[in-house]
């Protein structure tokens, strides 16, 4: 589109002076430039995607947090569990001379066989206790150790999909660019 004539019909001109100005943007109805609807557009675009990354980056945060909690309630459970296991296992140990001694009482006459019944019965749930305790320990282990999974797969999310925006970005940009170099 000619959009200005710099010289009158037949009239003479040297090399390198401007006869006319063309413009290459084509007007839309609105009389808004094609190349000035498209720069808002990429701007809207690109300030869409800085929002998305923004709130991905929120969301992947209070995932990490979420899951740092996980495991330093695991991490607590677990140490909370072995201490009762070390209060535990002396105990059962103590159950399992108490029986011993008991058969000996019985054998002796000392005791009678409820009595008997009795030393062999606590060290029998104090056994169970051991045991119980052992795989809670296990249970909070395996829990820490998904929650640092998790952490780190949240964070390969994010920078996954940051890396994926920024690289959107970086191309309205080169477009964005583009336009306004041309338009000059």
């Amino acid at each position: 589109i000619v959009s200005a004539v710099y010289v009158a019909d037949g009239e003479l001109v040297s090399a390198g002076n401007r006869i006319a100005k063309v413009d290459a943007e084509r007007i839309m109805a609105d009389g808004q430039s094609i190349s000035a609807a498209t720069l808002a557009s990429l701007a809207a675009e690109k300030q869409n995607l800085a929002n998305q990354k923004e709130g991905l980056a929120k969301t992947s945060e209070l995932q990490q947090k979420v899951a740092r909690q996980l495991y330093n309630d695991a991490n607590r459970r677990q140490r909370d569990k072995t201490a009762q296991l070390a209060i535990t296992e002396e105990r059962h140990q103590l159950a399992i001379t108490r029986a011993r001694e008991g058969a000996e009482f019985l054998r002796d006459g000392l005791i009678s066989e409820t009595q008997l019944n009795q030393r062999l019965d606590a060290e029998s749930v104090l056994a169970q206790s051991v045991l119980q305790l052992t795989g809670e320990i296990g249970d909070a282990e395996a829990l820490q150790q998904k929650s640092l999974i998790e952490m780190d797969q949240y964070a390969a999310e994010y920078e996954r999909a940051a890396s994926d925006l920024r690289v959107r970005i970086n191309r309205i940009e080169a477009q964005n660019n583009q336009i306004e170099s041309e338009a000059r």
